[in-house]
Parts: C-alpha cells; structure tokens; sequence
C-alpha cells in the first residue's frame, strides 16, 4: 500500500497524485455536506397505471450535491421541467381539483396549503401565497366564503390578511337586497343613485348579496334635484351597515332641493 505523497509521486508521476488528493477532497466535501446522500429526487407524480407508484424518480448529478445552492436549483429545474410547480392556479377549477377534505364543505385556510405538500400527484406551489391568492379569488367570484369566528370576512380580502385557522366554506347562500326611494310626500323616485357594496346602481335598485354578509350601502347626499333627508328608520347618515340574512328591502327618503335664486 502506498503510504506516502512522496512515494506515490515517485511511482506513479505527479499528475496521479493531484488526482488522487482531488478525488480525496471531493469525498471529504461530500461527507461535511448533509445533501451529498441525496442523489436522488422522489416527488409526487399521478401513476399512469393503478400499479405503478404515485411518485417518480430522478438521479441527480453527483456535483449537484455539493452545496445548497446547487442541490436546491436542480431540484428547482427538473420540477419545473416536469411542470410540477403552479405559479398561477385557474380559479374556475380551483375548488373541484383541489378541495382538501372530500365531502366536507369546510376546511381551514392552513390545512388548504399543507394539502399540497402531502397528497402525491398534486403540483407545488411556488409559494404558499399562490394558494391564498386562489382562495380570495373563489372567494371573490362568489364560489365560496371565509369565515373567521364564526363571521364572514369581506370578499375582498387580500390573501395577506388571511389566517391558517380561516376556515374556507362552500356553503355559499345568496340573498336578494332592494333599496328603493321616496320623497318626503312618499312618493317612490326612480333613477337615483345608490351604491350596494361596490355596485354602483340605480333606485329601485337590487343586488344577490351573501347570506349572511356584512354590506356598505351609500345612498347620496346630494343628487339632480334632490338631496338625502334620512333612511326610513330614522338613520340620518347617508351610508350604512348592514349584515344581510334574508332578502330585505331598504328604503331611503329624499326631499327636492331647493333651487338657488
């Protein structure tokens, strides 16, 4: 056995033995490098046939092993090559595909996200706001509703204010809202302006809303000929709240402005 540089450069010449302390040092890299085991890339992959296994396999190149940045890119690139990684999921089949609990119409916001880490044949998410942006957009559509203590949030959202304990519904309930005018006398008024949510309508004016949601209605102050008095409650600002639980009808009173001499 050789037991020395000198002796190995002396029998073998000196480009061996800068083969060889190469060599060396490359299996000394791999040994410090946790990833260096990792030569091989199992990730979910819906079989073509009931008997093969929900996963594929890729070697991966040895110097792709080597340090983070490396191993993380090749992992990167052949996911994206095998189209594994969503940037942007389709939201008119967002629910169908991809619905965490079957036969549920509920589940958490949290569990929506870990559903794709954990089931095989499912694509990955770039980032979890992938996701989250999904959400707001079923959501926004009137597909389904975010609930959070037991109150539905707004449908618009932003998938940053979104919690994991959020729970994501598709028990969606549509209710009818009409809100109507009259004058000072009673007399109903048509054409005036009223804002329903973010609809900008009409009087007699009606909007499907989501049972149970919270609604901005802004009936105006000041318009062609008239100006606002009260609602028929006796609410005298102009816009209000209300949480819609059945179809309900608003109505607003208006008195003619007076004209200026």
């Amino acid at each position: 056995m050789l037991s020395n540089k000198k002796e190995i450069k002396q029998k073998y010449g000196a480009s061996i033995l800068e083969k060889i302390e190469s060599r060396k040092a490359l299996l000394e890299s791999q040994l410090a490098n946790p990833y260096a085991p990792y030569r091989y890339m199992v990730y979910p992959y819906k079989p073509r046939a009931p008997d093969q296994p929900p996963y594929s396999c890729k070697a991966l190149k040895m110097e792709d092993t080597l340090n983070i940045k490396t191993f993380l890119n090749s992992i990167d690139s052949e996911l994206k090559r095998m189209n594994r990684i969503i940037e942007k999921f389709d939201s008119s089949t967002f629910l169908d595909l991809y619905w965490p609990v079957k036969g549920s119409s509920k589940v958490k916001v949290g569990d929506f996200i870990k559903y794709f880490y954990e089931v095989p044949g499912l694509e990955i998410p770039r980032k979890p706001s992938v996701v989250l942006s999904a959400i707001t957009e079923v959501v926004k559509q009137g597909k389904a509703i975010l609930l959070r203590d037991n109150e539905i949030l707004p449908l618009d959202i932003g998938w940053a204010n979104l919690k994991p304990s959020d729970i994501v519904s598709r028990e969606v309930k549509k209710v009818n809202i009409k809100v109507v005018a009259e004058d000072t006398s009673g007399k109903p008024i048509s054409g005036l302006p009223i804002i329903i949510g973010d609809a900008l309508l009409t009087t007699p004016a009606e909007e499907e809303v989501i049972k149970g949601s919270k609604i901005t209605i802004r009936a105006p102050l000041s318009t062609i000929g008239y100006e606002f008095v009260k609602w028929s409650d006796g609410t005298e600002n102009n816009e209000i709240e209300v949480i819609i639980e059945n179809d309900m009808e608003l109505k607003f009173i208006v008195k003619p402005r007076e004209r200026i001499p």
